[in-house]
Order: structure tokens, then sequence, then C-alpha cells
């Protein structure tokens, strides 16, 4: 009899599988490809890791950054540092930040540092028509559907890798999908009690396809300045 092998547990979101097959697949982004960056600001500074990942379509270019410092001015610095150290023709279109909790003040400061910085709140509404309850949601699915397509290149990151194969998730009676908590994977003892921070910044890479995008994307108005939250509109 053939058949294929099971790709994980029936309640779990991202198959270890579809992850772990991806490290290190000889994939090249088309040189036309956007790049996109992703952060995740620790919710706790004391507790959490404020993480940034580094996207260019099917190529997550690099193991994702992790910092664990306890002002956000110090977070912004490490993005800061990022950006400076990288070649202008490798810099990102845009720098997604979750601006819910302190992740707002990293956002508005990264702006004024003329850095492409735009917001996203995750606990906002997804796009029409996406079967998810919210954004938070919606980007998981987005970060799961990229790795089914098995044409994608993640590196060798244990750690982000354990964290997109734990969360679970529950499809409510209109379909819509509802992603396990961080509160609720602590609750059940995942993680070790840790957060799914570098996961969490994977996700954010693809807020440009989210239910917010930011008005000065397109080139011509992107010649006029960097993108600022006072420029997002919803689609």
């Amino acid at each position: 009899m053939l058949g294929e092998f099971p790709l994980g547990d029936d309640d779990t979101l991202i198959a270890r599988e579809l992850v772990e097959s991806a490290v290190g697949r000889a994939i090249v982004a088309p040189r036309n490809e956007p790049i996109y960056w992703g952060v995740d600001v620790a919710r706790s500074l004391y507790r959490d890791g404020s993480s940034l990942c580094k996207r260019k379509g099917p190529v997550v270019l690099e193991k994702i950054k992790r910092w664990h410092l306890q002002d956000v001015m110090l977070v912004t610095g490490m993005i800061k540092k990022e950006w400076d150290e990288t070649p202008p023709t490798q810099r990102p279109e845009a720098i997604f930040v979750d601006v819910i909790g302190v992740g707002a003040g990293v956002c508005d400061r990264l702006a004024e540092l003329e850095l492409p910085a735009v917001g996203v709140n995750v606990g906002e509404n997804p796009a029409p028509m996406t079967k998810a309850v919210k954004l938070r949601d919606e980007l998981w699915l987005k970060g799961r559907d990229w790795f089914m397509t098995k044409v994608v290149s993640f590196p060798d990151d244990p750690d982000t890798i354990e964290e997109l194969v734990t969360p679970t998730v529950v499809y409510q009676s209109n379909g819509n999908a509802k992603v396990e908590s961080k509160d609720d994977m602590r609750a059940r003892g995942a993680l070790e009690g840790r957060s799914p921070d570098g996961a969490d910044a994977f996700n954010m890479t693809f807020a440009r396809t989210g239910a917010i995008i930011a008005g000065a994307m397109t080139g011509n108005q992107r010649k006029k300045g960097p993108l600022r939250r006072s420029n997002m509109r919803r689609v």
C-alpha cells in the first residue's frame, strides 16, 4: 500500500516536516522581489525577547535576530544598526512592527529616523474574505501557506523552527481559524514558557499582503520619504 506520511498533529497549524524540509533549500529569490523586515517587540521586556526577521520573497535571508533588551530605544538602536550595516540595494521596502504595547514606541522612533517603518496592530480584523479571526491569525496562516508551497528556503534556526511548529489551531463554526495565543501556549507548558518571538517576527513580514498596508508603498510615493503610520490605510 502506498501513501503519504502525515505532516503533523491534526491540531497543529504548521507541520514540522514542512518547516524542516525548507531548511537550506536551494532557492534564489527573484532579483526584483522586495525585501521586508518583520519586528516583534517583546511585550514584557524583562521576560521576552525582541526579534527581527528579514525575508525576500521565498527566502528568509538569515537566522532571526534576537535581543533581550530592557529599553525600547535600545531595541530601536539595534534595528537602526542593522539598517546602517545593510547595503542600500539590500535594504527593506518596509519594516513591519507590531505596535501593540511597547512596539508603538519603536515604530514611531524608527519613522523619526526616516526608516520605512510601518505599524501593524495584529489585534485588528483580518483582510476581507480571509478565513481568520484576527490579523494575527491571518499572518500565521500566510506563514503556513508560504511553507506549503515547498519552494521556499529557511535558515537553520532551531529556536524559531520550534516556535513555528508549536501553536495549535481551532476552527470556529464559520470556518475562521483561531491560532493558539501566547498565553495559552505558556499555560500548557509549550516552549518552556517562552514566547514565540522569532515566529512572530517571521509572520510580520507578511503584513504587506495582510489587512494593513502603507499608502507610501508605491515606487513614486517612496521617493517622497519614509513610510509613516499616518500614511497607512485599511484595505
